[in-house]
């Protein structure tokens, strides 16, 4: 954990080329906290001048939207040579990761989920585009970023845009270099890719993109190569989502299309207009629903993250050094972009487990300690019944005159009965006679008698979590 003024650095939860995500916590005058996501830029940008400048520009443009379908920036703090944006943290996945998600379950975005997601977007993208400066005057800001990994949706079912890190508008400080794009080439326009300048008509460009791969469940233009999708971008053919998907609707078909215009004028003007003509065409899910698509999907990664919340909001260490944890391994979205995974935070104690284990220690010892006493009764009882049987057998008792056969009887019969239940082959009728003690017969061990084991259920979990069948229910 690190402290930088009024806030507390946890674990990262996402990054990116620029920037690392953090969870953090904001602490106030009389107690007050509140929950909040720190966006750090990675040391290797954070001495270079015009990094600096763009993370900045950031910050203070999107400072001036302020829309519900906009995640707001809360603060800006330099500590040393590191800079962070302070962000409204928002409970939910990246659009990219739903729709992997959704093609890894082998299911289809819901039509009314995927007009919803992006009509929220879009009116998110309208507030950015119709911002003003502290005069009043517009700022004709473009996202020229927009794409799966740029939009969330919250388990509150509300889409909401952020990063607005490459985002272009009038006065700012941060210029490109020359040759250079900036953004992702499948989600660009014309325009942009040929390095034209662009207005809000490229943001609807893209928005259009999203739309149409939540649809087809595909990406529009998957190049294998920076150069391959540069070309597919520019020259490959526009084909309606309902060939990929039935149930996009005829209308729903030809906003796409408009939105995918390759000639700017022949898009929709506005954000605002493409959205109310969405909603004209297809009526949008409720926020519910989107929420139940959401935790669906992402439920796993949801609640281990709300675990790691918790134990920031409750002042508890979670085991391990929030800022000691690393994002975990990349994921290939389904819109071909790498997004990172949520993080897992590796429990490090397990006191239910240990409790367990240590009472099923103390009852197989106590159940060991049973079985050997009740073996030692029973060896016990054996050498006593021996006992009896020796001294019960007659010596020198052979009458005078008895014949041979009449001993030979006698001492059958008397290790027929020492030996029972288990019969012993009777002694040879030519066998010599003996007036002496007959030999003890061998001891049998005979099974304890033990009481009926409980075998409902049959088996006991151990301390790793496994099933083990108890051996006194094999038989």
């Amino acid at each position: 954990m690190r402290v930088v003024g009024r806030y507390r650095i946890h674990g990262v939860i996402g990054t990116g080329g620029m920037a690392s995500v953090h969870l953090g916590r904001l602490r106030g005058d009389a107690g007050f906290t509140r929950l909040v996501a720190i966006k750090r830029l990675h040391d290797s940008f954070a001495t270079d001048p015009s990094f600096v400048a763009m993370f900045t520009d950031e910050a203070r443009l999107a400072a001036r939207i302020r829309h519900p379908n906009v995640v707001p920036t809360l603060d800006v703090v330099a500590s040393g040579d590191a800079l962070f944006h302070v962000i409204e943290y928002v409970h939910g996945e990246t659009v990219a990761k739903l729709a992997w998600a959704a093609k890894q379950a082998r299911q289809s975005v819901p039509v009314d989920v995927a007009v919803r997601v992006v009509c929220d977007a879009l009116l998110g993208l309208h507030a950015a585009h119709e911002a003003t400066d502290e005069q009043g005057q517009a700022l004709c800001l473009v996202h020229r970023d927009v794409s799966p990994q740029n939009v969330i949706v919250g388990v509150d079912g509300v889409t909401r845009v952020l990063d607005f890190g490459v985002a272009k508008a009038r006065g700012v400080s941060q210029t490109t270099k020359s040759g250079g794009i900036k953004g992702k080439v499948g989600y660009m326009p014309p325009e942009q890719l040929y390095g034209e300048p662009v207005d809000r008509r490229a943001d609807i460009y893209a928005a259009g993109v999203v739309l149409w791969e939540l649809l087809a469940g595909k990406r529009l233009f998957a190049g294998e190569g920076g150069e391959d999708a540069l070309a597919l971008a520019l020259t490959a053919p526009v084909w309606r989502p309902s060939i990929h998907c039935s149930d996009v609707p005829d209308a729903l078909d030809e906003i796409v299309l408009r939105a995918l215009e390759r000639d700017r004028d022949k898009r929709f003007t506005s954000a605002q207009q493409m959205a109310d003509a969405l909603v004209k065409a297809v009526v949008p899910a409720q926020p519910s629903k989107v929420a139940i698509w959401v935790k669906a999907l992402a439920g796993p990664a949801i609640e281990k993250r709300a675990l790691m919340v918790a134990s920031i909001e409750a002042n508890q260490e979670t085991g391990t050094d929030p800022a000691e944890v690393e994002a975990s391994v990349e994921d290939r979205s389904l819109l071909g972009e790498p997004t990172t995974a949520a993080i897992t935070m590796a429990p490090t104690s397990q006191p239910r487990s240990h409790r367990l284990a240590a009472v099923l220690a103390v009852a197989l010892l106590a159940m060991t300690v049973v079985v050997m006493a009740l073996v030692w009764v029973s060896f016990s009882s054996n050498e006593r019944m021996s006992e009896r049987v020796v001294s019960a057998t007659p010596t020198n008792t052979v009458p005078a005159g008895s014949t041979q056969s009449t001993a030979t009887e006698a001492t059958a019969s008397v290790a027929a009965a020492a030996s029972t239940p288990v019969a012993e082959p009777t002694q040879s009728a030519s066998a010599e006679p003996s007036h002496k003690v007959p030999p003890t017969p061998p001891k049998r061990w005979r099974p304890p008698v033990v009481a009926k084991p409980n075998c409902n259920p049959p088996w006991e979990i151990d301390e790793n979590g496994h099933r083990r069948y108890k051996r006194e229910c094999l038989r």
